[in-house]
């Protein structure tokens, strides 16, 4: 009989051992799979924020180089109006 409940009081601590290790593991690994998703969202917001301000840069750049060459050319035709009078 003490024999038993001794084998029985082994087998129980082995598993409840085994399921504290698995729900270890299952908690570490959801916890990374979070962690991981959460950083491939922020990296996929670098990302678009990257290309927006890249744009947004090369458009403002167009912008005023356009308005560089209007003041120019306004410039040019006032020295030429002004000359004409």
């Amino acid at each position: 009989m003490t024999m038993v409940a001794a084998r029985k009081a082994r087998d129980l601590a082995n598993a409840t051992r085994d399921k504290a290790n698995s729900d270890a593991n299952l908690k570490a690994n959801q916890e990374r799979v979070a962690y991981e998703k959460d950083q491939l969202e922020r990296g996929l917001n670098q990302d678009r924020l990257r290309f927006v301000n890249e744009d947004t840069s090369a458009e403002t750049s167009s912008i005023k180089e356009r308005h560089s060459t209007r003041q120019a050319n306004n410039g040019h035709l006032r020295k030429h109006l002004a000359s004409d009078q």
